[in-house]
């Protein structure tokens, strides 16, 4: 499974994300492989629409769920219509995160 985090810096010891489209980096951790990946969000910094265009972003790189701080109404419905799953309230460093996550309680917005 590949998870995507929203996270403040490019770094596994970096904090979670409280928003989703502004989101300075994304971390990929593939669970079966026990590997990560750390990419910037191209999107960031756009004017408007971040939370959709980060969604597209999100949708590109194959990922199943999502973790972030929280996540727009526009962004979940992308998020949704390709199958990806989404769990918000969550703070705290990525790196702490990924140990505690209880993939079989997943928050599923909108369900």
């Amino acid at each position: 499974m590949k998870i995507a985090f929203c996270a403040v810096e490019g770094s596994i010891e970096s904090l979670l994300s409280r928003q989703f489209g502004r989101s300075n980096f994304f971390i990929f951790y593939d669970t079966n492989l026990n590997t990560y990946s750390i990419l910037p969000n191209p999107i960031c910094n756009s004017v408007g629409g971040a939370g959709i265009q980060t969604a597209q972003f999100i949708i590109s790189q194959n990922v199943d769920v999502v973790v972030s701080g929280k996540i727009g109404d526009n962004a979940v419905r992308f998020l949704k219509l390709a199958n990806i799953n989404i769990i918000t309230d969550c703070s705290g460093k990525v790196k702490e995160i990924i140990p505690n996550l209880r993939l079989d309680n997943i928050n599923k917005i909108g369900a």
